[in-house]
């Protein structure tokens, strides 16, 4: 199995884990899992951090954290998960050698206007 196609399974694999921590409905999780399949694959092509590391890996922790803070203060927002998976991937995607007008179409078929339009506020 190819090594990129392990880590997106492993990846995904803890936000899932994660995920079991709130309470959420089938629909709430299969949005996140949208979000993050876009978020990914945006990415995945896209330059690495200063660091060396994959720029997938800096959203990846961002989304685990708020998840943990969530779980702290008993506060639910599938929307905001999805946001916070998707803030760079429209001004990320000439990068990822996609256009921003794909992507944003999938974000829009995907997950819907709402979080369309909160990830165009932020691009």
């Amino acid at each position: 199995m190819n090594t990129l196609v392990i880590l997106k399974h492993s990846l995904l694999g803890l936000l899932l884990e994660a995920l079991r921590l709130l309470a959420l409905t089938n629909n709430q999780r299969e949005m996140i899992v949208s979000s993050f399949h876009i978020s990914f694959e945006t990415h995945l092509r896209a330059p690495e951090r200063k660091s060396g590391e994959p720029y997938f890996f800096h959203i990846f922790r961002q989304v685990l954290r708020v998840i943990q803070l969530m779980v702290q203060h008993k506060v639910v927002s599938a929307e905001l998960i999805c946001i916070i998976l998707l803030h760079d991937a429209i001004e990320d995607a000439e990068k990822g050698k996609t256009t921003p007008f794909l992507v944003t179409s999938n974000i829009q078929l995907l997950v819907g206007d709402l979080i369309t339009r909160c990830v165009l506020s932020l691009t």
